[in-house]
């Protein structure tokens, strides 16, 4: 009898929950889910594309070059084209990214380490963007943290998940940048 009864008040939260356009399974997660991992690098005193930007999501990875405004090549000063892909990306990838992911650990860094891009020595950053879970009678909540770091050094915590993006990076630009 007991059992019957829990199973229809989940029968009814769970009807509840799918009339009002939330996805079902989001109920039964205890956990919180990535929605996106950004990263990228910049250099202040460049000319060209100096900025390189990746949003990566569970099915692509959107690759968008930023130029300086200094002019360079064929364009005039301010002119350059902001160049921008879409990259399909597999499952096994994306799932990779999230092991090496230690959340936590990355949240309790500071949003400045070190001095980014001083003396022109680049910059690089990732951000984690997250949803909590959430039941019918509270929305979703996204959480977002952005670290900000000098170009190529080390994460003092959770630097496994640094290098892993810095891979991937070092990839999309060899197959996908700019010739």
């Amino acid at each position: 009898m007991k059992k019957r009864l829990a199973l229809t008040f989940l029968g009814g939260i769970l009807s509840l929950c799918l009339g009002s356009g939330l996805v079902a399974h989001s109920i039964y997660s205890g956990e919180e889910e990535i929605l996106s991992v950004k990263t990228g690098t910049s250099f202040g005193h460049c000319g060209g594309y100096c900025t390189q930007d990746f949003v990566i999501t569970r099915d692509k990875i959107i690759y968008t070059q930023i130029a300086n405004p200094i002019g360079g090549g064929q364009y005039p000063k301010g002119f350059q084209p902001v160049i921008k892909q879409e990259i399909p990306i597999k499952q096994e990838k994306w799932d990779d990214l999230l092991r090496v992911n230690a959340y936590k650990d990355f949240q309790k860094l500071p949003n400045t380490i070190g001095c980014p891009d001083c003396a022109d020595g680049g910059a690089e950053w990732i951000e984690v963007n997250k949803a909590s879970r959430f039941d019918c009678e509270t929305p979703k909540r996204l959480y977002s943290k952005k670290v900000t770091f000098e170009y190529g050094k080390p994460l003092p915590a959770n630097n496994a998940f640094a290098e892993k993006l810095r891979q991937l990076r070092v990839e999309i630009i060899k197959q996908y940048g700019k010739k």
